[in-house]
């Protein structure tokens, strides 16, 4: 079955703003903070019944982004103005046990970046507890990540935010789940996005031609070579 993956550029982009427009960094303050309210959409293009509890997992070891308040303030008032759904936002580890996890409808690793030795967020952390030894420190951390992996097929949402897709890194099975692993970046530049499928939900609020976006283009190894997942938007390598 074909996956849909959702990158983070998608998601910032489908509400017209800049976060990565401008490598300089943007004051989180109340102006900006009006300035999203103002392009958050009234109501949820997918209604629901039942209000949907979202988990911003903020939790990082290798490199900070500064945008990390900015996304997580950004979906609590995507939630608020919407009523669509109620934010939970942490960096705490505890949050990836089973029974926390269950409490959430999809979780959002925002930018949770891990160390460049392991490229494992949960080794890096449990790492640092003198009382567990390697062994003690793997076993966790591979539990924690089957949390994800059985989160996830049992009908739990993840979106990954640009390096959110590098905290289990060197996991195949992770990998599978979200269609492939960082390999590299290039450096920070403008380039434009095309649009491969305008009809999406996700993509249909997007001028069709596409439009010019500044970023680290990222490229991909692991299980995105199988290409099972559905593109939504694509940049051409020739001209990076």
């Amino acid at each position: 079955m074909k996956k849909i993956i959702i990158y983070g550029i998608v998601f910032l982009a489908s509400i017209n703003f800049a976060l990565a427009q401008n490598p300089k960094e943007i004051p989180l303050d109340q102006a900006w903070k009006d300035k999203i309210t103002e392009l958050a959409p009234d109501k949820a293009n997918f209604p629901s019944k039942k209000k949907k509890n979202i988990l911003v997992f903020s939790l990082h070891t290798g490199f900070w982004h500064w945008v990390n308040p900015h996304t997580a303030a950004m979906i609590e008032i995507l939630g608020e103005k919407s009523g669509a759904f109620d934010v939970t936002i942490s960096t705490d580890i505890a949050m990836m046990e089973k029974a926390m996890l269950n409490e959430f409808d999809a979780v959002v690793f925002d930018n949770t970046n891990s160390k460049p030795k392991y490229r494992n967020l949960f080794v890096d952390v449990f790492s640092e507890d003198a009382s567990l030894d390697s062994v003690a420190v793997w076993k966790k951390a591979n539990e924690l990540e089957n949390n994800i992996i059985q989160y996830v097929k049992k009908g739990g949402g993840i979106l990954l935010v640009h390096g959110g897709n590098t905290m289990l890194n060197n996991s195949m099975e992770f990998s599978k789940l979200t269609g492939g692993s960082f390999d590299y970046h290039t450096k920070q530049q403008a380039f434009q996005v095309r649009i491969e499928d305008p009809t999406h939900p996700l993509t249909k609020s997007l001028p069709a031609d596409g439009y010019y976006h500044v970023d680290e283009p990222y490229f991909y190894k692991n299980a995105y070579d199988d290409l099972d997942f559905q593109p939504l938007t694509y940049f051409n390598n020739a001209e990076i």
